[in-house]
């Protein structure tokens, strides 16, 4: 739902439930902070989730480092 224009609340609301993987993106995101690992994957995706990037974005950013 997020790839298709979706916000995380709307998709949140559409399916009355936690999408799976979404609670687990923070967590890894955590564990790469205290660890000092860079997962840009991992990151796009916790910031496409929780800090409100626009997936177009998020994708741009992984494009940037792993090229």
């Amino acid at each position: 739902m997020i790839g298709k224009g979706y916000s995380v609340k709307a998709a949140q609301l559409e399916l009355n439930m936690i999408a799976e993987g979404y609670n687990a993106a923070r967590c890894i995101n955590n564990i790469n902070t205290s660890i000092g690992a860079a997962i840009p994957i991992a990151e796009s995706v916790y910031n496409i989730l929780w800090e409100n990037v626009k997936p177009s974005e998020g994708f741009k950013r992984i494009e940037q480092v792993l090229v």
